[in-house]
């Protein structure tokens, strides 16, 4: 993902591996979440690490009769999100 942000704004965008065990209780936990919503997010971070996303769908084109935008697309549309 920061490869394709890097060239959707054409300069380089740096990301850090935060190993899976350290962020829930290093950064998710210190954001005073209701225990659901905590556990919640953990567990897709888990699925997501295991690979259990790593799929397209098409249920943006069958709702809105349009693809959804790729990441590299939607920050070309929004650089100031990106941009100090």
């Amino acid at each position: 993902m920061a490869a394709e942000i890097s060239d959707a704004l054409h300069r380089a965008v740096g990301h850090t591996d935060v190993p899976l065990q350290e962020w829930p209780d290093n950064d998710l936990g210190g954001l005073g979440l209701p225990d659901h919503v905590f556990q919640h997010i953990s567990t897709m971070a888990r699925l997501h690490v295991a690979g259990r996303y790593g799929r397209q769908a098409d249920g943006m084109a069958e709702v809105t009769g349009r693809s959804a935008a790729g990441v590299a697309d939607f920050v070309r549309k929004n650089p100031e999100l990106l941009t100090r």
